[in-house]
């Protein structure tokens, strides 16, 4: 039972229960055992002693009282106070006066009981109270600190919201900021553009005006060119004298300086070295060694250097015998070489390093083999200076083919075509173009050279194999042309293709195609690819 159920029942102002005026009698009480009784009909009139006229029926209290012990759950209390009024309903009553105390002696254990029952109930009462009061205050301050806790929620929650509110303006701001940034950005990257465009532009029109002014220096230089040459040309002195080739007036000097030398060992060294037995006998063993030798080259760094020594070996073995024995063995070793050139750099055009790092070698040590190597080299190939062999009106096809240095084939009467004569030509030329450029070793040369070759070239009037020589000199020497004169080297490239070219002759249109598709690829990238066989092996 609950305390809001008892209160009613047993609190404060509670009426005590009063017997009915018709119940009378005091009947037997089943719950204190049936031991115990009082008549209605007992003459001694124990109901007025005991009971008193307005005194509550006994039976009646003690079944209220029983019954609010019995609501209330105390049912120790009960079962105490029941043996109590059992043991005293079952002791004899005599007299009277026994019968009333027995009844005062009930009353006062009643009266005990409900005082005891009283004192229980405000103790509990008061209990109930403390606890209420304290459930009270525990509600009250686990309110206020739901109110703190609900405040200090509020509290975090607008902070976050306004921390939250300011890194959005902050990334609002930073995002306009940004943008700014990049639309500036853009816009002087724009103007950047512009302006290198305008620039570019400017460029593009001085190099045109450049390109321009060295084709028209280049045109006037040639004309002038041809103007100290013009006049008929005959042969006066051989096939090499200056009136039967077709060359400019420094190109002339260079060549025919060559070709003297080379004459002098025909004419005077070799004649004098075969006329003494000995020394016959003795430079034909150092010939053998020059011949095995240069057969020998590869693009090794150690063939280059064992061939270079070898050889070496047998011109100083040609010192000892006399200075004709070395100037012939000189002169014959440039031919071999030559030869070489002209069988396999015809067909490999990277085999033309090498050869040509093993001659530089030989002219470190011995510079007279310089002068002597390019008269073989132009005696050859006179495309190397470069010079024209015209024909003659006094000379039949045949006769000026022999003149240029197109060979007999295995019958010894029918010459060989153009094309093979072209491959051989290329072969030695390619073997200069690598001799004049390379750097890692010593040489006399230069890239220079390359220079010169082309501009003297370009100052003549371009032939049928023309294409296929301006060809193998991008091929073997445009890339350390490029890398040399780079601006300048555009502008000639430009000169070529906007000037030259439509010069050749339509019968070397499949040359000049090509060469044409060269130049361009050249022009685009500005550069050339490095040739073969320009870096040694190991």
């Amino acid at each position: 039972m609950t305390l809001s159920e008892l209160l009613p029942k047993i609190g404060p102002g509670r009426p005590e229960p009063q017997l009915s005026e018709s119940n009378d009698s005091i009947d037997s009480v089943d719950s204190l055992g049936s031991s115990a009784m009082i008549s209605s009909d007992d003459p001694t009139g124990i109901r007025d002693v005991v009971l008193g006229a307005q005194a509550p029926h006994p039976r009646r209290e003690i079944q209220d009282l029983l019954e609010h012990l019995h609501q209330m759950g105390i049912t120790e209390t009960r079962q105490q106070l029941t043996q109590q009024i059992e043991a005293a309903c079952s002791a004899p009553i005599t007299s009277s006066p026994d019968k009333s105390k027995a009844v005062d002696q009930i009353r006062s254990k009643m009266t005990a009981k409900r005082n005891e029952y009283s004192s229980f109930v405000s103790k509990q009462q008061s209990l109930t109270q403390m606890s209420l009061d304290t459930a009270i205050k525990k509600l009250r301050e686990l309110d206020l600190r739901e109110q703190e806790a609900a405040a200090k929620l509020r509290a975090e929650e607008e902070a976050r919201k306004k921390k939250e509110e300011a890194e959005r303006q902050a990334l609002e701001e930073a995002k306009r900021k940004e943008q700014e940034e990049l639309t500036r950005k853009k816009e002087a990257e724009q103007a950047a553009a512009e302006a290198k465009a305008k620039e570019k532009e400017l460029q593009e029109r001085q190099k045109a005006e450049a390109a321009a002014k060295a084709v028209a220096e280049a045109k006037q230089k040639a004309d002038a060119e041809q103007a100290k040459m013009a006049g008929p040309i005959v042969p006066a002195q051989g096939p090499h004298s200056e009136s039967s080739v077709i060359a400019t007036v420094t190109a002339w000097k260079m060549a025919s300086a060559c070709l003297q030398r080379t004459e002098h060992v025909k004419k005077v060294a070799k004649p004098a070295t075969f006329a003494d037995a000995q020394a016959k006998n003795k430079i034909f063993m150092v010939r053998m060694m020059v011949t095995r030798s240069v057969g020998q080259v590869t693009n090794s760094r150690a063939k280059v250097n064992e061939v270079s020594k070898t050889i070496d070996r047998a011109f100083t073995e040609a010192r000892a015998i006399n200075i004709n024995a070395l100037e012939y063995i000189l002169d014959f070793t440039a031919k071999q070489f030559v030869l070489q050139a002209e069988k396999e750099v015809a067909v490999k055009h990277s085999m033309a390093f090498p050869i040509a790092r093993v001659c530089l070698l030989l002219c470190k040590e011995h510079p007279e083999f310089v002068e002597l190597l390019m008269g073989r080299l132009i005696k050859r190939c006179s495309y190397v200076v470069p010079m024209y062999y015209p024909k003659l009106a006094s000379e039949s096809s045949t006769d000026w083919q022999k003149r240029a240095g197109f060979r007999p084939t295995g019958d010894g009467e029918t010459l060989e075509t153009e094309i093979q004569y072209g491959e051989r030509m290329n072969g030695i030329l390619a073997f200069y173009l690598a001799l004049v450029q390379l750097t890692d070793v010593p040489n006399p040369f230069g890239v220079g050279y390359l220079w010169t070759w082309l501009a003297r070239i370009l100052n003549l009037k371009p032939r049928r194999l023309t294409p296929t020589f301006l060809q193998t000199f991008l091929e073997i020497g445009g890339y350390a042309f490029m890398a040399e004169y780079q601006s300048q080297a555009n502008k000639i490239m430009r000169y070529m293709i906007e000037v030259y070219i439509p010069q050749i002759p339509a019968q070397a249109v499949a040359a000049t195609t090509r060469l044409n598709i060269t130049l361009e690829d050249c022009a685009k990238r500005g550069s050339v690819a490095k040739p073969e066989g320009s870096t040694m092996d190991p």
